[in-house]
């Protein structure tokens, strides 16, 4: 027992040492040249925002320097000077435990250490994380495991209905629809089912004429067909619209068809003004045109 005691010992003493003798996250990122990120989690590390030494190991998603170059000047400045908001948007990168490259599957929903979710798509060739591209994986530092990604991830904003009631966004009158429908509560909860909306803007509301709004919406079961033929069950990114298919959505009867060429068409008709706005139960897509179900073909003539 004496002999597999001391085994025991001098292999936890082995491990220390590997763990003890390996870089802290900033010299991981410095030496693959992640100049901007070591900029950014100094500064949240002064402040006392984050702390990656103790409660790991953890999984960081480190945004390139290429990445953060994507920011207007104005983003990038408006984090590092919100204390909240850089925080936030770190907080957005870190998973709770070591996830490693062959641990990601597609479909896999991840959970950062600020409660919101990410999604994996691996395409075989290239894994994202939401809509950012992992461009190199597995680099191990002190009590982390370190992906770089191609973008630094937007950090929800609610839920798909509270981005639908944000005056950032021209969506107020499917907001509406989705009060009179019944579908804001469903849109508005967390923790469970997942979806995928696309949400027409304002302006695509107003290319349909009076006569046909006023006749979709004199019967709630015309609308709440319409605006269910706008909602998929589970959540697909622009990651996931690269290729000609056919959606599912809850006007159960009816498909989105989606055809691509230097552009994802939705039915043939709806482009997407705006991909991937992440909320808190999925995500919202923002398109140029309403999508009418074919049972309402007569109705609009």
């Amino acid at each position: 027992m004496a002999r597999i005691e001391v085994c025991v010992v001098a292999v936890m003493m082995m491990m220390a040492s590997r763990c003890s003798g390996m870089q802290s996250v900033i010299d991981v990122a410095r030496a693959a040249n992640q100049t901007q990120f070591v900029t950014v989690l100094s500064q949240a590390l002064d402040q006392g925002l984050i702390d990656l030494s103790t409660g790991g190991p953890y999984t960081i998603l480190v945004p390139t320097n290429d990445a953060f170059a994507k920011l207007t000047s104005q983003e990038l400045t408006d984090i590092m000077k919100d204390a909240a908001l850089l925080r936030d948007v770190l907080e957005y990168h870190v998973l709770q435990g070591e996830v490693f490259s062959w641990d990601l599957p597609s479909g896999r929903i991840l959970t950062t250490i600020n409660g919101h979710s990410i999604r994996i798509y691996n395409t075989g060739q290239n894994t994202y994380a939401n809509s950012a591209r992992v461009v190199k994986a597995d680099l191990e530092a002190n009590n982390a495991v370190i992906h770089l990604i191609d973008e630094v991830l937007d950090v929800p904003e609610g839920t798909i209905y509270a981005v639908s009631r944000n005056a950032e966004y021209p969506l107020s009158t499917f907001a509406d629809y989705l009060d009179k429908v019944g579908l804001n509560r469903t849109l508005d909860r967390t923790g469970g089912q997942r979806f995928t909306v696309f949400a027409p803007s304002n302006e695509a509301f107003g290319k349909l004429s009076q006569v046909i709004l006023e006749r979709i919406q004199s019967s709630s079961t015309y609308l709440r067909e319409l605006v269910s033929y706008h909602v998929h069950p589970g959540t697909l990114h622009l990651k996931s619209l690269d290729r000609n298919g056919t959606l599912s959505t809850l006007d159960s009867y009816h498909k989105i068809t989606v055809s691509v060429d230097t552009d994802v068409h939705l039915n043939r008709l709806a482009t997407l003004e705006q991909a991937d706005i992440d909320c808190d139960n999925g995500v919202v897509h923002v398109i140029d045109h309403v999508l009418i179900p074919s049972s309402l073909g007569n109705i609009i003539g």
